[in-house]
């Protein structure tokens, strides 16, 4: 017999973020940009979460 239950879609965090803790759903809704954008960005500018947001802000 099946289960009915269903399992949440998993929540990609960024890693070794230290204090600065933020996901990456959080980012793609909030600026509406793509899993690709945001890699980019963290390549760009590193994974503090101020500057991940201004760099995604600047590209609207």
């Amino acid at each position: 017999m099946k289960s009915n239950s269903t399992t949440t879609a998993p929540v990609y965090t960024a890693i070794n973020t230290s204090d600065d803790s933020w996901n990456m759903r959080e980012m793609i809704i909030r600026f509406g940009v793509t899993q690709a954008d945001i890699l980019a960005a963290v390549r760009e500018v590193g994974k503090n979460k101020e500057k991940v947001e201004a760099y995604l802000a600047g590209r609207k």
